[in-house]
């Protein structure tokens, strides 16, 4: 139950593929998981500003009257940025070479070899997922987002166990996503006695107009409900 990472979500598209061709592949409750799991994508990408990491690459050139920078997704393409402001400005290189017949790597090479006060810096940078600004508001899209720390041990695993039995046989229909259980919060759903801290998530989930709680070590601390760790 970890952050959607890139490599997921192909996977997770390749076998959405795999049931649109082929549908009686998924046999039994795949295809409610499959939708769940799904949902719980489209909770993170609406939630997270960058939905898993990315290196962006940066590179400044230093002029002896200005200083410019640059921004890329590849190292190639940096270079390849760089490269092209330095031959606009070949004349003040101080190269004798025909910049045209140089590569990028050896264009930006000579730009900061050649001439006084003219330097070069080229690094990467991973930007981490973050979630949204403003995030006060707990209900998206009808999903509750609340982390699991408001769940006992024990109510941890009933749910761990409810996810892989059949839904008569528990008081409460619970998937398990990439992102955590994706449990209904309407009354009619729940067929027994819960489990008070469940009980208290669903009822706040009501309350604040969510369909379902979507409960993960990655959901929200709401102040109002009991924390146990």
């Amino acid at each position: 139950m970890t952050l959607l990472t890139r490599i997921d979500h192909l996977e997770l598209l390749d076998r959405m593929r795999t049931f649109l061709v082929t549908p009686g592949n998924l046999a039994g409750g795949e295809g409610a998981l499959l939708a769940a799991q799904i949902e719980a994508v489209q909770h993170q990408f609406r939630s997270w500003q960058v939905p898993w990491p990315v290196d962006v690459h940066h590179g400044v050139i230093y002029l002896p009257w200005d200083i410019h920078h640059f921004l890329a997704p590849t190292r190639r393409a940096l270079v390849a940025d760089m490269a092209s402001y330095c031959r606009e400005h070949w004349s003040e290189v101080g190269d004798d070479r025909d910049p045209a017949t140089i590569d990028d790597e050896a264009t930006v090479e000579a730009c900061s070899g050649h001439r006084p006060g003219f330097r070069i810096g080229i690094g990467v940078s991973s930007i981490a997922p973050e979630p949204l600004t403003g995030g006060a508001m707990y209900v998206d899209e009808r999903v509750l987002r609340i982390s699991t720390e408001h769940l006992t041990a024990g109510t941890r695993d009933k749910l761990a166990e409810w996810t892989g039995t059949r839904a008569a046989d528990h008081p409460l229909e619970a998937l398990g996503t990439l992102f955590g259980w994706l449990v209904p919060t309407a009354r009619h759903h729940i067929v027994a006695e819960l489990p008070e801290d469940l009980a208290l998530i669903l009822r706040f989930a009501r309350t604040h107009g969510a369909d379902y709680a979507l409960i993960g070590p990655q959901g929200e601390l709401i102040e109002p409900l009991p924390l146990f760790g």
